[in-house]
Order: C-alpha cells, then sequence, then structure tokens
C-alpha cells in the first residue's frame, strides 16, 4: 500500500510509464477499456484520493 503522502509523488509521473504499468500488471484487455473510457472524453466518477497527514 502506497502512504498517502507518496501519492503527490505518483501524480507526478509521466502518463506513459503509468499507462505501461497498467498494461504490465492488469493486462492489455483492461488498459484497451480504459483507452476507449478516456478517447471518448466521458465524464469520469469522482476519486477520493487518501488525506494527507
Amino acid at each position: 500500500m502506497v502512504p498517502a503522502a507518496r501519492y503527490q509523488e505518483l501524480m507526478s509521473k509521466p502518463v506513459e510509464t503509468i499507462f505501461a504499468l497498467i498494461v504490465l500488471r492488469l493486462g492489455e484487455k483492461l488498459a484497451n477499456e480504459l483507452a476507449a473510457d478516456l478517447l471518448q472524453n466521458k465524464p469520469m466518477p469522482p476519486v477520493t484520493w487518501p488525506r494527507l497527514g
């Protein structure tokens, strides 16, 4: 589990790196579904990020 205080560091990583890890760890099928959703400009659900501190 990533400590909440490190999420800012995570969000500063290049998108290409994050997406490559999604493909590697979770599979091409999920990555293709994510890409399709993002390219359709659908509204994304809100995300509750961990609280810092």
